[in-house]
């Protein structure tokens, strides 16, 4: 992963969005579960849901009040 320029939660803690110097923004869910058998590498694999692409660095990040929508700016 490249250096990361923005972090944002989203109000309930569920979704973390890590926006990266190579243009990508990146959804992971924050659930925490307690199976001890799956490696570590795997679980945060398993965890990440999207992956968004910009044509340039992402200056921008913002959830609306509802939290469903991500708005992002580059």
């Amino acid at each position: 992963m490249s250096p990361i320029l923005k972090v944002l939660v989203d109000p309930s803690e569920t979704n973390a969005y890590v926006a990266c110097d190579n243009q990508n923004i990146y959804c992971y869910g924050l659930e925490v579960t307690p199976n001890a058998a799956v490696p570590i590498e795997q679980n945060a694999k398993s965890r990440q849901k999207k992956t968004l692409i910009h044509k340039k660095k992402v200056s921008a990040l913002c959830l609306t009040v509802d939290g469903q929508n991500l708005i992002s700016g580059d």
